[in-house]
C-alpha cells in the first residue's frame, strides 16, 4: 500500500487579517483566505504568509507564538500590530512593511529571510531582532526600542536611506560571509556594535558607543569611531 505525505510546501497558503476592530491574532475568525473575505480560515501556520491589507484594519494583538513563512503589511493597513510577550519567527518568505504600525515588545523577533521596510513604523523588540537575509529601508520609520539588531547566516545587503540608527548590533555570520552595507550608507550604533564573525566588505559602520571585535571578525570595509 502506498502511503502519500502532502508536500508541506504545496499546502502553503495565505492568510488575510479580516478584523475590523482591535481583535486578537489567534482567533480563526480575524483570518481569511481571500483579502476582505469571510473569517474562519486557519490561524497562519509555518508554511502561510501572514497579510495585513487595506480590506478590513483593525488592530492586532499578538496572543500566541508566531511561526509563519511571512509576514506581509501592504500599503494601506492603517492598523496597529502590537507584539505582547509573544516570540515571532517569520520564514524565509521574508518580513514586508509597507504601511500600518507594528510595535515590538521585549520579546524575541526572528527574521530567517530579508527584512524589508518600505513604509508605516516598524518599532523593534527591546531583545533581539535577528535577521538572516538582507535589511532594506526605503521608507517609513524603523524605532530601535534599545533592542539588538542581530545578523546571521548568509550573505546580506544593508541598504537604507543614506543612514539608519540602531542601538545594539551584533554581526554573528560564517566566517568570509560579507555583510555589505549599500554605497554611501552609514550603520550606526549608539549602544554596543558587537562584531563576532564575518567581514564588512563594503560601507561605513559608525559606532557612538563600544565596539567589542571578535578573533574571527576580518574588517574589509570601514568602521569609524
Amino acid at each position: 500500500m502506498a502511503l502519500l505525505i502532502p508536500d508541506q510546501e504545496a499546502l502553503a497558503a495565505n492568510r488575510y487579517w479580516v478584523a475590523a476592530s482591535a481583535s486578537t491574532w489567534n482567533n480563526t475568525a480575524n483570518w481569511s483566505t481571500t483579502s476582505g473575505g469571510s473569517g474562519g480560515a486557519s490561524v497562519p501556520g509555518f508554511a502561510d504568509i501572514a497579510i495585513y491589507d487595506a480590506s478590513l484594519v483593525g488592530d492586532c494583538t499578538i496572543d500566541a507564538a508566531v511561526n509563519v513563512a511571512g509576514m506581509s503589511i501592504v500599503s494601506g493597513y492603517t492598523g496597529t500590530i502590537t507584539q505582547g510577550a509573544i516570540a515571532i519567527t517569520v520564514g524565509a518568505s521574508a518580513y514586508n512593511q509597507a504601511g500600518g504600525t507594528f510595535t515590538g515588545s521585549a520579546s524575541a523577533i526572528t527574521v530567517n529571510g530579508a527584512f524589508s521596510l518600505n513604509g508605516g513604523t516598524f518599532t523593534s523588540t527591546s531583545g533581539d531582532l535577528t535577521v538572516s537575509g538582507g535589511f532594506t529601508q526605503t521608507g517609513g520609520t524603523f524605532n530601535p526600542n534599545n533592542g539588538t539588531v542581530v545578523f546571521t547566516a548568509t550573505a546580506a545587503t544593508i541598504d537604507v536611506p543614506t543612514n539608519i540608527t540602531f542601538n545594539n548590533l551584533t554581526i554573528n555570520k560564517s566566517s568570509g560571509v560579507p555583510l555589505t552595507i549599500a554605497a554611501g550608507d552609514t550603520v550606526i550604533t549608539t549602544g554596543l556594535l558587537t562584531l563576532t564573525r564575518g567581514e564588512a566588505a563594503t560601507g561605513t559602520l559608525e559606532a557612538r558607543g563600544d565596539v567589542t571585535v571578535g578573533t574571527l571578525w576580518n574588517t574589509l570595509g570601514k568602521r569609524r569611531r
